[in-house]
């Protein structure tokens, strides 16, 4: 499987060659430019996703506990077991 990171990086390099100079682009052609623009979104919210999981995973990995986790992210530790728990495509 590719580095989430890797991944993410790659997407948003991506959308941002594709977001640039919109006005020296056809209006249809920009109309296509930004379907691909929202799936490729798409695509930068599910790495995202699984950046964000495989951090988590690292800090547990290192020792913290979830409610440290938590604590130190700003949310409950609900919410991080729920990202821990829940697959990730």
């Amino acid at each position: 499987m590719t580095d989430p990171w890797a991944q993410l990086a790659e997407h948003a390099d991506l959308l941002r060659k594709l977001a640039t100079t919109p006005e020296r682009v056809a209006p249809i052609d920009r109309a296509q430019a930004l379907d691909a623009l929202a799936k490729l979104a798409d695509e930068i919210r599910a790495d995202a996703k699984r950046c964000r999981r495989s951090t988590l995973v690292e800090a547990v990995d290192s020792g913290l506990s979830q409610s440290e986790i938590a604590r130190r992210w700003g949310v409950s530790p609900q919410r991080v077991n729920n990202l821990l728990s829940t697959p990730v495509d």
